[in-house]
């Protein structure tokens, strides 16, 4: 059920970008409360972007959202802090945030 979506700059690779998608999953089964075989993974890559004053020449952006259904505030704040500090090591130099959203268990629907 987890959605993990990466926006990212071109200079991150998609293939890259879904391995970080990967070891998101993973964090999130080490946390615990999340089914690592539930994640659904998918990367939006940006060709034109701008980062403050910066050109996308000079710039690189992670952004990663991830879905789930309601937590307590300290799990959300746990996972949110583990994957940004995980992608920080990765990625020191990148204009990076994540986001985490609670979806609806009462409108939220899959097979």
């Amino acid at each position: 059920m987890p959605h993990i979506i990466i926006e990212h700059g071109h200079h991150i690779s998609t293939p890259h970008a879904l391995s970080i998608g990967s070891s998101i999953r993973d964090l999130m089964g080490e946390l615990g409360d999340f089914d690592p075989n539930q994640c659904k993974i998918r990367t939006l890559l940006f060709l034109e972007y701008f980062v403050g004053m910066k050109n996308q020449e000079t710039s690189s952006f992670i952004h990663v959202t991830i879905k789930i259904l309601s937590r307590p505030l300290p799990l959300r704040q746990a996972l949110g802090n583990s994957v940004f500090n995980h992608i920080k090591k990765l990625h020191p130099l990148c204009d990076l945030s994540i986001d985490i959203i609670e979806m609806d268990r009462d409108t939220y629907k899959k097979t």
